[in-house]
């Protein structure tokens, strides 16, 4: 093994702990990793960690690190995991692994893991992903598994809802709505909402189908059916290493970290253009008084930035408005995909919403959304995953832990096709894993 993995005293900053069923885990130990365009993810239990009682739980240890530390990262896993498991069962068979950089590191985890690096096998990302979230949400209370869009953000929701149907109202009273031009908000959609929008602590985790949205180094929605299949409705480039990487031009910031500390400190009104920013003594009395006065609401994202410099603004501020836009971009792309294919449940989940800043700005981005079309969006669901950047991994070790590993099908024999419906993860082709998958286990059993 290389020194670099031996010597680090490197402590990650991201750990944490999350339970599952003990009975979807075979081996007294085990040990996965998604590994993706920024970070590296691991998920390992031992026998010490199934020690939980009569509950039935296993307790399952959560360690995130930059890609760029993996020598370092590495070097506490094999600390924390190799060194104190004795028991060599969880060597015995494939160790599963998914992401790109799994495929980019798979020399470096051979070494730290000390195993073959034929017995390393990376998955498809997505499989990982919605088999954990169909497991997490049939055996976790929502309240337990879900953040929901925050309160600040619900009332603002209620706000905007109340002022654009006073808006409609008074263009209707005034005559300068045409006929043909109106903008329908439906009363008894403003008074649930008035009631309020969050889901109850009891309610279910999940509803089916719903869309899933994972944001990491990039953003993609699925469409995810209660039988497990699935197929992807919309990607984009646009989300974590877009915010990283302007906000390193632009601030400085060289980690994640660093520059939502930045963000935390700074205001984005400062560089966005506001319905604020519109209010004159000529407004006051014109129908967009209501619109002008009654609250802030984003016109245009750094809209103050034009023709000005960049000393001209602090980083803070900066910071703050690039990561607002971008929960914008995220928001639009998660309720378009929805929206187009009539789905009413949304669950955000990747590293990019673990931090509650994100969360916040997220939940501002839907509120501000809600107002653009009420009728589609005030009736949608949302949730934010907690630990969703770990799913790839968990999902990795769950399909490790199958009885059966090497005969995992992760294509249905829809059409008839059995040689189709016994190929794996590795040996399907680009255009296969674009169509609607189904899993080999049956999420019910669960």
């Amino acid at each position: 093994m290389a020194s670099t993995l031996e010597d680090s005293e490197y402590t990650p900053p991201l750990i944490g702990t999350i339970t599952v069923p003990s009975k979807v885990l075979r081996k007294s130990s085990g040990i996965s990793c998604d590994i993706g365009g920024s970070l590296a993810k691991f998920v390992y239990f031992s026998n010490e960690d199934q020690k939980t009682g009569d509950d039935g739980k296993t307790t399952l240890n959560l360690v995130s690190f930059p890609k760029d530390r993996i020598d370092d990262g590495l070097s506490y896993i094999n600390k924390c995991f190799t060194t104190r498991v004795t028991m060599g069962d969880w060597r015995d068979e494939k160790i599963t692994t998914t992401g790109i950089g799994a495929y980019q590191y798979k020399k470096k985890l051979s070494e730290a893991l000390k195993v073959e690096t034929e017995n390393i096998e990376n998955m498809v990302e997505t499989d990982c992903f919605i088999k954990t979230l169909q497991l997490l949400g049939r055996t976790v209370p929502r309240a337990e598994l879900m953040n929901d869009v925050d309160e600040e953000a619900q009332e603002q929701m209620k706000k905007l809802v109340e002022m654009m149907f006073k808006m409609m109202e008074d263009l209707k009273a005034s005559g300068q709505l045409k006929e043909g031009m109106e903008f329908p908000i439906d009363e008894q959609l403003v008074s649930d909402t008035q009631k309020g929008t969050g889901a109850s602590a009891d309610d279910l985790a999940v509803h089916y189908p719903c869309a899933v949205c994972m944001i990491g180094s990039g953003a993609a929605v699925l469409k995810l059916e209660e039988d497990g299949t699935y197929s992807m409705v919309d990607m984009t480039n646009l989300a974590g290493k877009t915010f990283l990487g302007l906000g390193s031009l632009l601030t400085g910031a060289k980690t994640f970290e660093e520059l939502i500390s930045l963000a935390e400190n700074g205001s984005s009104e400062n560089v966005d253009i506001m319905t604020s920013d519109l209010r004159s003594e000529e407004t006051d009395s014109d129908i967009y008084s209501a619109f002008t006065h009654s609250m802030d609401v984003l016109l245009y994202s750094f809209g103050k930035s034009t023709n000005k410099d960049l000393g001209d603004f602090k980083k803070e501020d900066i910071a703050r408005c690039l990561l607002a836009n971008m929960c914008q971009i995220l928001t639009q792309t998660a309720q378009s995909g929805a929206a187009g294919n009539g789905l009413k449940h949304i669950y955000f989940c990747g590293s990019f919403i673990g931090h509650e800043l994100v969360i916040r700005e997220m939940s501002k981005a839907i509120s501000h959304r809600a107002m653009l079309n009420p009728q589609v969006n005030l009736k949608l669901d949302y949730g934010f995953v907690k630990h969703g950047g770990y799913l790839g991994a968990i999902g990795a070790l769950l399909f490790a832990q199958e009885d059966k590993y090497s005969k995992i099908q992760s294509l249905s024999a829809g059409d008839g096709n059995k040689e189709a419906s016994q190929k794996t993860h590795l040996e399907l082709n680009n255009n296969e894993r674009m169509k609607p998958k189904k899993y080999a286990y049956d999420p019910t059993t669960i």
